[in-house]
């Protein structure tokens, strides 16, 4: 497979997505993401360590402060823009791990095995109670 064949919107999202997935565009971890044309809309795709980068820094900020970082958060933390941090986010959000963003917006809400709202299920930790599971 062709990354120029991806440029030219020969194949669909999902199909870039399986690409990047099994390795078959992206081989350097400098190239972090690939233009996919869907229709008239370009669409960011990004590499699997790009989307492992985005995993940590959302569960280190879970870590450290209890809650979800915004997508802003996240793009400044990864250099880049704020548009990136939000395709990022979405894709991150789609790869099939168990994480939902509340619904019509950016915000996430659960990235297991932490919730960023109040439920029943407390997690202290020396004394400190500041995080929520699932």
């Amino acid at each position: 497979m062709e990354t120029d064949s991806l440029s030219r919107g020969k194949l669909t999202l999902p199909q870039c997505r399986r690409s990047v997935i099994h390795g078959e565009v992206l081989s350097t971890d400098s190239i972090y993401h690939l233009i996919c044309s869907v229709g008239k809309e370009a669409i960011k795709v990004f590499d699997l360590n790009m989307l492992d980068r985005a995993y940590f820094t959302t569960m280190q900020s879970f870590i450290t402060t209890g809650r979800a970082p915004h997508y802003t958060e996240l793009a400044a933390a990864l250099g880049l823009s704020m548009e990136e941090g939000r395709q990022l986010l979405r894709e991150l959000m789609q790869s099939g791990i168990p994480a939902w963003q509340h619904p019509g917006t950016d915000d996430v809400v659960s990235f297991a095995p932490f919730h960023s709202l109040p439920t029943q299920y407390r997690i202290t930790i020396d004394g400190q109670q500041k995080w929520f599971a699932q």
